[in-house]
């Protein structure tokens, strides 16, 4: 998984130890266009995409440290996928991945039961 690869491959130019990585990752429907105005997409261009934030967990504990830690952010977006893909599908298999890969790593992740009120 390209994701997965790529939080690997900045954590080891940075050298940071699998568990002192925290990870986060959810699926979220987007269907705003500007979500402050209210501004909603017209229904054929609302899409899925799902959200990875990778940090040192030392920086997310401790925001005032002089040396800046690891980050990574990247929302990859999932255009032709319908709920049921998503939900059954793919952020299942994102979060079978990151268990996997990242044994040692403090790893969270939205409960899909939360999303299915919104549906």
């Amino acid at each position: 998984m390209y994701a997965a690869d790529q939080v690997e491959k900045y954590t080891g130019m940075r050298r940071l130890r699998e568990e002192h990585l925290g990870i986060l990752i959810y699926p979220d429907y987007r269907e705003f266009e500007d979500v402050r105005e209210g501004v909603l997409l017209p229904e054929e261009d609302r899409f899925w995409e799902i959200h990875l934030h990778a940090s040192d967990v030392d920086r997310l504990r401790n925001p005032e440290r002089e040396r800046p830690g690891f980050r990574y952010d990247t929302v990859m977006d999932f255009p032709d996928m319908d709920y049921q893909e998503m939900i059954e599908e793919e952020y299942p298999a994102w979060i079978e991945t990151f268990e996997d890969r990242f044994q040692q790593s403090e790893l969270n992740y939205m409960d899909v039961d939360l999303l299915s009120r919104k549906f």
